[in-house]
């Protein structure tokens, strides 16, 4: 990871919390931080899309809940409302890193099947 951060203008790695806090001890100064926001209507949305069930929803909503999840963006560098449309959010987040070229739309549809 370090080697990544080292020989390329710009690195990505997906963190919680603690793992921010971690990484920001060995690169401070060279760490940005962006948060992907949404809400609960568009988070229980795409929890109904992928099968899951009232209970999972609850368990996954409670844990998000209790770990302050929600509460990440207070002490991020940047943050993106990834709400509706992800060809937003990603055009978004390209333009934090810098790298805002236009993705071809099989890029940002696969993605997309990641993030949900």
């Amino acid at each position: 990871m370090l080697n990544a951060v080292k020989n390329n203008r710009v690195s990505v790695i997906v963190l919680d919390q603690n793992g921010v806090k971690q990484i920001s001890h060995l690169l401070s100064g060279h760490l940005y931080t962006v948060y992907l926001m949404t809400d609960y209507v568009s988070l229980v949305d795409r929890m109904l899309r992928m099968g899951l069930n009232n209970l999972d929803m609850k368990h996954h909503l409670e844990y998000a809940e209790s770990n302050n999840e929600f509460n990440f963006w207070k002490s991020a560098d940047f943050i993106i409302k990834n709400v509706r449309d992800v060809d937003t959010a990603f055009n978004q987040l390209m333009a934090v890193m810098g790298l805002s070229v236009n993705a071809p739309r099989e890029v940002i549809t696969k993605l997309n099947q990641t993030i949900e």
